[in-house]
């Protein structure tokens, strides 16, 4: 196994998702050199994000100064955080920096969370052109390791899969044992027990989805691929090849085409996202105009944690390929 170095503050990351070429999801590798680019933020109404941030920085961790001086673990997201925080138990704090509703390639950190990530001992991080800008607010030794290979172009999207949730949780079982290997056979039980409630959600959704397996679908942003793979599915086309990347007339005209070709019955969007080709797509073609939440949030009692996030979705996603769902109009 390799070990984690303690890292210096770099300068940021490069966020451009056009750059992955979405391969597969097996490379999950610890990386540790990077040099970047700086971001900017997103334009929004600052007192929303403001809320919504705080409630992110408090959500998935205990308070600071719990007693024992518990290590703090930073991630980007909340699935990543549910998964860190059940293998970690009682031995760490983990809180993640991007509220829900939020763009992990473009968010700005409040001065709260800011602070967070200074305190922070571990970084776990998907791949440096996801959220390889946290980087930049960490301090002078901490530990930092991201879950995919930095010099390859895979789909960064790994947690949405329940085979991807494995291999994440495998990967923080390993780098805490590394980095505190008094704790490793906690960690390993941790790890065991959560697998076991990951195969039982793995088990639920397989159930829903296997009677829709020659059902297909075209997805607004490539987030799904993993997933659909899991349960069969057959994603026929893919509308933003990357973010922000709104298809030309000419490439509209061919989704159309393909749609009604390949009988679609439903255009996946990301939660909260805005696009007008993807409206346009499901109302040409009548296929359902299907929302799925990629990030969760630990406030929704449907999307609490990792697992019922994954089975929520699933079960949004099995209700519209059967034909449950209303149609776009």
């Amino acid at each position: 196994m390799e070990t984690v170095h303690p890292r210096s503050i770099l300068i940021g990351a490069s966020r451009g998702g056009h750059r992955f070429g979405y391969r597969n999801r097996d490379d999950l590798l610890m990386d540790h050199s990077m040099k970047s680019k700086p971001h900017r933020p997103l334009c929004a109404t600052a007192a929303l994000t403001a809320l919504l941030a705080l409630s992110a920085v408090i959500s998935c961790a205990r308070e600071e100064g719990a007693p024992g001086g518990d290590p703090l673990i930073a991630v980007s997201i909340y699935p990543v955080c549910d998964i860190a925080r059940s293998i970690a138990g009682d031995r760490a704090q983990v809180f993640f920096a991007v509220p829900p509703g939020a763009n992990p390639h473009t968010f700005e950190p409040l001065p709260t969370t800011v602070k967070r990530l200074q305190a922070s001992r571990i970084f776990i991080g998907i791949h440096p052109e996801y959220d390889g800008w946290v980087e930049k607010y960490l301090r002078k030794g901490t530990a930092v390791s991201y879950l995919m290979n930095r010099g390859g172009h895979d789909n960064p999207h790994i947690w949405l899969s329940i085979a991807g949730g494995r291999r994440i949780a495998r990967h923080i079982a390993g780098r805490l044992s590394e980095i505190y290997p008094d704790g490793a056979e906690y960690f390993r039980q941790n790890l065991e027990s959560y697998g076991k409630k990951l195969d039982e959600t793995d088990r639920r959704i397989a159930a829903m989805l296997r009677p829709l397996h020659d059902k297909k679908l075209i997805q607004w942003h490539p987030s799904w691929n993993y997933f659909a793979a899991d349960y069969g599915l057959n994603i026929v086309d893919t509308i933003e090849k990357g973010h922000g990347h709104e298809p030309s007339v000419r490439d509209f005209n061919r989704l159309v085409k393909k749609a009604r070709s390949e009988h679609v019955r439903v255009v996946i969007i990301d939660l909260k996202v805005q696009s007008g080709a993807a409206n346009a797509l499901a109302r040409e073609t009548g296929a359902v105009l299907l929302q799925l939440d990629s990030l969760g949030d630990p406030d929704d009692p449907e999307k609490s944690d990792y697992p019922r996030l994954m089975e929520h979705n699933a079960r949004l996603l099995a209700k519209a390929l059967a034909g449950d769902a209303p149609r776009a109009r």
